[in-house]
């Protein structure tokens, strides 16, 4: 099976299809995967983060790590839904109260709508690959990874954006850790995200 990415699809779980996006909406039934869209970041950076916000994570000036589609509009008229896989990894100097999340064009999409008042919200805490009571902050990895279900608009363009909410102001190393020093201690890695539009 040919790698996917942003030029192939694969349609009802058959074989990656070129340019699906040209045939007809009508060709993906119920169920079925409509498209899939793949970005990926190798990409070393470092972005200031702001307190108790929900900060796009960027990618050495690019954006944002950050994947864009423009579901079809099925003959029913109902918007297609999409499955994004979100991935970041690196180092943060404050993992504590940290929250990371999803957004879609401005919106941010995971409010846990549960009256949460001051407390920080989001899908999930990153996760430290250290397991110890005082954080290493030089050169230990910690990584992120989720999935959400999205209806987005019917055939518009929309961008999704990892987002980084900490609750003190800190600095983010993406795909690298704090210290980055050319030694076996101090790993490089990659972030990416990727969209299945599934046809109903």
């Amino acid at each position: 099976m040919a790698e996917l990415g942003s030029d192939y699809a694969i349609a009802n779980g058959n074989l990656p299809i070129q340019n699906l996006s040209s045939l007809s909406p009508l060709y993906a039934t119920g169920g079925g995967v409509v498209q899939t869209i793949y970005t990926h970041y190798t990409t070393t950076a470092t972005q200031a983060m702001t307190a108790n916000a929900n900060n796009r994570v960027n990618n050495a000036g690019l954006g944002g790590i950050s994947i864009t589609t423009k579901p079809a509009s099925p003959a029913t008229g109902a918007s297609n839904v999409v499955l994004i896989y979100a991935r970041w990894s690196g180092e943060i100097n404050n993992l504590w109260n940290v929250m990371w999340g999803l957004e879609r064009d401005g919106t941010y999409l995971t409010d846990p709508f549960n009256s949460p008042g001051s407390r920080n919200i989001g899908v999930l805490p990153g996760g430290d690959s250290y397991a110890t009571t005082a954080e290493n902050n030089g050169s230990t990895p910690a990584m992120v990874d989720f999935w959400w279900l999205d209806v987005p608009p019917a055939n518009a363009t929309s961008t999704y954006y990892i987002t980084c909410r900490p609750a003190a102001a800190s600095t983010l190393y993406i795909n690298r850790t704090v210290t980055d020093s050319n030694a076996d201690g101090f790993e490089r890695m990659t972030s990416g995200m990727m969209v299945w539009e599934i046809a109903r």
